[in-house]
């Protein structure tokens, strides 16, 4: 926000280089060979650009519009401010939210029929941030009450709300970090995410316990993947931005542009990173688990930890530190952040050769292993055994959860998985499919259940191979090792390729 704003008394502020540079092409090829319009100044181009950029936030995850929320008071606020980012920051946050809405309604509309229930309430939230900032807003516009508020925000306790905010931010990481020893009741997962978790726990050799969501584990996914020390420089970053913003607010006063550089982003990141780590609600196996830490949550922890890093460098320079020790400074907090994830992406550590033979670096992480080795063949071998004029009925589980939209989108061919249902039903659709002048393929992953519907079972694919880990209580570091197997029948005919 930095490039947005203006000073009190002067003229806009001065953009970076870079952005100078962009902006001025970008003016030139707008207008031609003429003089640009007056209105595509760079602050207003960078507004509207942030402001789509937060709302194309939608195409990635539904749950960005959580974290969007702090955008309806700001937003408010620099329209009565009457600045000039206002219409293009605030268009631009509404085409992207759109856009993405538009994206998931008309190309994943089983996603918006899901989330219904929560856009509701996303949006009844919205609404109440809307209506109280406004009555706030029109409220401060009495001198006599500004006044008043003014008076009470300098006296105590109330001038102390900074620090207690700073406190609040330390308080809550600590509580995260000791939330898995505190018991209390939690949402527990629906009946499908229950069976799997009972499953991946009896494979893992833990206590099965389906009721268990794993969401009081959150925080520990972000140490397992940055470090303990970023997380530490983190939290110290977002702790001291907080009492900066809450004091250039509270007094009116930004000299050093705290609340207009990092208003928004800062509510955004600490709203975000709350909800993400009090409920992902995302099945927790790592590293499947940590794409929902990939969206507000890991980067905000990265930025807080960039800001702290150059605070404490600028910090030991006014201290009398030389330009040595303060680099070095600088150069502690950039590894801080790197060398745990690297350590991690990458599995550095050292291990026995045997006898006589020491130790040795080696490199054992998921970054340098590769996954799903020869599924893409096996896949078009799939298909080229399916006849063409199939349609696909899987009755089998472990088959119908990974190859139903596999043999869909890539086979091309309509596909159902009727996994429980009774062999009278499945033989109506077994009927159906063939009255309507297609060939009725039955997959599963043993030739047993195929046989009491006639054909005879043919092995389509067995591929070993490796994929992700599926860890619950520890670090992902190595793939694991799977073996698909795939039994085909074509019922009513012999076995033709396409």
């Amino acid at each position: 926000m930095l490039w947005f704003e203006r000073e009190p008394g002067g003229g806009p502020l001065p953009p970076q280089r870079w952005p100078r540079q962009v902006l001025g092409r970008l003016r030139r090829t707008v207008a031609g060979a003429g003089r640009a319009p007056a209105w595509l100044t760079p602050q207003r181009t960078l507004a509207a650009m942030a402001g789509l950029a937060l709302g194309l936030g939608t195409l990635v995850s539904l749950n960005t519009l959580v974290y969007l929320l702090p955008v309806v008071p700001f937003g408010i606020i620099v329209v009565a401010a009457r600045r000039p980012i206002a219409f293009p920051f605030c268009a631009g946050v509404l085409i992207g939210v759109g856009y993405g809405l538009a994206d998931c309604y008309l190309l994943a509309r089983p996603v918006i029929d899901t989330a219904g229930t929560t856009l509701e309430e996303l949006a009844v939230a919205a609404v109440w941030l809307a209506a109280i900032t406004i009555v706030l807003v029109q409220v401060m516009r009495l001198p006599k009450l500004r006044a008043r508020v003014r008076k009470l925000l300098a006296g105590r306790p109330l001038r102390w709300l900074p620090e207690l905010g700073s406190v609040l931010v330390v308080a809550a990481l600590v509580g995260f970090a000791i939330r898995p020893l505190v018991k209390f009741a939690q949402a527990k997962p629906g009946p499908v995410m229950s069976r799997y978790l009972a499953h991946l726990q009896h494979l893992l050799g833990l206590p099965v316990n389906p009721a268990r969501p794993y969401s009081e584990e959150a925080l520990y996914w972000v140490v397992w993947y940055v470090g303990l020390p970023a997380v530490l420089l983190g939290g110290f970053g977002v702790a001291l931005l907080t009492r900066r913003v809450l004091r250039a607010l509270l007094t009116w006063r930004d000299p050093l542009r705290a609340w207009r550089t990092w208003g928004l982003p800062l509510a955004i990141i600490c709203a975000g990173s709350a909800v993400v780590l009090w409920d992902p609600d995302i099945s927790p196996d790592q590293p499947w688990g940590s794409r929902r830490l990939a969206v507000i949550v890991l980067p905000g922890l990265v930025l807080a930890c960039m800001w702290a890093g150059g605070w404490l460098t600028g910090l030991a320079r006014a201290r009398g530190a030389r330009r040595g020790s303060a680099a070095a400074v600088g150069l502690l907090c950039v590894a801080a952040l790197l060398v745990p994830t690297v350590a991690t992406a990458f599995g550095l550590g050292l291990t026995h050769t045997g006898k006589g033979g020491g130790l040795r670096p080696v490199a054992q992480g998921l970054a340098l292993r590769r996954v799903g080795i020869g599924q893409t063949a096996a896949v078009r071998s799939l298909c080229a055994t399916i006849p063409a004029n199939a349609s696909v009925v899987i009755i089998s589980y472990p088959t119908a959860q990974k190859f139903t939209q596999v043999i869909r989108g890539i086979c091309g061919l309509p596909t159902a998985s009727m996994v429980g249902q009774s062999a009278s039903r499945v033989d109506a659709v077994i009927n159906a499919i063939s009255h309507d002048g297609r060939r009725p393929v039955l997959l599963a992953a043993r030739p047993g259940p195929l046989r009491r519907f006639g054909g005879t079972p043919s092995l389509a694919m067995s591929l070993v191979t490796t994929m992700d880990p599926r860890e619950l209580t520890v670090q992902p570091s190595q793939p694991w090792r799977t073996h698909y197997v795939i039994w085909m029948s074509i019922v009513g005919g012999p076995l033709s390729g396409t």
